[in-house]
């Protein structure tokens, strides 16, 4: 078999060649343009197509509006975040004195590497107390001139100020072009801001910025709290007004404030609406405990006692009767003594012992264990005792709001000292 070398290049060669010509051939009008801008100018047919009347195409007109709104804004109303702000703003007061600085050497003839070497744009890594308090001011002077343009021009020109609510708070032009407002701390040895706080416009960014800063700083406090913060230096005006705005879009503040859903209650028992003896239903319930003195002597044994609590489901009257100790039968004796007064009920309501005010353990096992259920049946066999469910206050409203409103009437008379049991007694009983 024959074996000879063959060169390719030549080959590649002419197949690119008349790639390039098949594609300038065929892309003629965009490498040459059109057939009228190869030949001379002189050939050009100045003769324009004339259509007549009928024929030329309707158009249409749109309008278009060129009108921008006059209301100017804020040049820093991009940020979202004041500290943000601050140090962005100051980047840009470095740089632009940076370039002063150095337009300043060169003009007084210093080498080009001595001015590289002294404009220090970046400047130190931190920042100095005065250097964000001229950004701040900055920052306050352009959101003055765009929000107080108006007044600002009457204090310019010592005009009378057009605004009540405005020329109330006395405003005046400092020295540093800000506008303050005045006030009777004159003589005061405080701040001259705190004497003569910034005024602030309630529309401004720089105010809402502020706001929220100092709402995160004071850990989400609230509108009384954030009013002294910020009134110690700026006069924010309808300031409850922007705090409120503020308190309503922070999510955290919305979760915390949040309220329970209150759920829909059911009908009354029917032991509660029915009409019926007084006291011939009645619920129980046990408060407590107190503190007191067995004598009147100063070394006296202090013990403690309870106060049954007896509500009459149909008229709400409450009779009180002090237990002194959380036994059955002191418990049976403080129902007796009730008894005797208002007569035997026919049904007795409680809790079952896991929500007594005051209650121990051993008031929860009486009440929760079968001797001390057996024991309340066979001393009132005659009335029907019913036991409310476990962990179901809901069930106790009635003389839950009955030991509410006998607080306030204790609290002054063993809140403060230890009454001896005869003027405790005396007192239930009234």
């Amino acid at each position: 078999m024959d074996k000879r070398i063959v060169s390719i290049c030549p080959h590649i060669s002419t197949y690119t060649y008349l790639t390039i010509i098949i594609i300038y051939y065929k892309y003629a009008l965009y490498w040459r343009g059109p057939q009228i801008a190869n030949g001379k100018p002189s050939d050009w047919d100045d003769s324009r197509p004339t259509l007549p009347l009928c024929e030329l195409p309707e158009l249409g007109f749109v309008s278009c509006v060129t009108r921008i709104d006059g209301e100017e804004k804020e040049w820093f109303g991009c940020f979202s975040n004041f500290d943000r702000m601050l140090r962005v703003v100051a980047y840009m007061r470095r740089f632009i004195s940076a370039c002063h600085h150095s337009v300043a050497l060169r003009q007084r003839g210093v080498t080009k590497s001595l001015v590289v070497q002294n404009s220090n744009v970046t400047g130190p890594t931190f920042w100095r107390k005065n250097e964000l308090d001229c950004t701040a001011r900055t920052l306050i002077a352009e959101s003055q001139r765009v929000q107080f343009a108006e007044l600002i021009r009457e204090l310019t020109a010592g005009d009378r100020i057009s605004s009540k609510p405005i020329a109330r708070l006395a405003p005046f032009i400092n020295a540093d072009g800000l506008v303050h407002i005045g006030g009777r701390l004159r003589h005061s040895l405080l701040k001259y801001d705190c004497k003569h706080p910034v005024l602030l416009a309630k529309r401004s960014h720089y105010t809402l910025l502020l706001c929220r800063r100092w709402h995160l700083l004071a850990g989400h406090a609230g509108k009384r709290v954030l009013i002294a913060l910020i009134s110690r230096q700026y006069w924010v005006i309808a300031i409850r007004s922007v705090l409120h705005n503020i308190l309503v879009n922070c999510t955290v503040c919305v979760r915390l404030d949040a309220k329970p859903v209150c759920p829909f209650m059911a009908d009354l028992p029917i032991s509660r609406v029915q009409p019926r003896r007084p006291f011939e239903r009645v619920g129980v319930y046990y408060a407590g405990p107190l503190q007191l003195k067995e004598l009147r002597l100063r070394k006296s044994r202090i013990y403690k006692v309870y106060i049954a609590v007896f509500v009459c489901f149909t008229t709400k009257a409450v009779h009180l009767e002090v237990v002194t100790e959380l036994s059955t039968d002191a418990f049976l004796a403080a129902f007796d003594r009730f008894v005797a007064r208002r007569g035997l009920p026919a049904d007795v309501y409680s809790d079952c012992g896991t929500n007594f005010v005051g209650a121990d353990k051993q008031l929860r096992a009486l009440i929760q264990s079968d001797e001390g259920q057996n024991a309340v049946a066979n001393f009132c066999a005659m009335c029907t005792w019913h036991f409310n469910p476990p962990s179901a206050p809901h069930f106790g409203g009635l003389w839950e709001a009955a030991v509410r409103s006998i607080k306030p009437m204790m609290i002054p008379l063993v809140g403060f000292y230890l009454p001896n049991n005869y003027i405790f007694f005396g007192y239930t009983e009234r």
